[in-house]
C-alpha cells in the first residue's frame, strides 16, 4: 500500500471480534439469495449483501445509543 494514500483499507474491525459473542444476527433470506446482518448492540443498523454479487447496503435509523443490555439477548 501506498504510504501516501489518505485513507486504510483496514479501517474497519472485524465483526467477529465483537464482545459479546453472538451481538450480530445473520441470516438468508427465504430464497438463499440475500445475507441479512443486524446489529444487537446498535438497534438500528442492518445491512445486506445478494450472495455471489457485488451488491450490498446497509443503513443506519436508530437513536445513536447503544444497547447496554445485549449480554442478556445473546446467550
Amino acid at each position: 500500500m501506498d504510504s501516501d494514500a489518505p485513507f486504510s483499507k483496514d479501517i474497519l474491525d472485524c465483526i467477529a471480534d465483537d464482545e459479546p459473542c453472538g451481538c450480530w444476527s445473520v441470516q438468508l433470506d427465504e430464497r438463499g439469495q440475500t445475507a441479512l446482518l443486524r446489529s444487537l448492540s446498535w438497534p438500528g443498523f442492518q445491512a445486506f449483501h445478494c450472495v455471489g454479487t457485488n451488491k450490498f447496503g446497509n443503513m443506519y435509523i436508530g437513536d445513536g445509543l447503544k444497547n447496554q443490555e445485549v449480554h442478556f439477548i445473546v446467550q
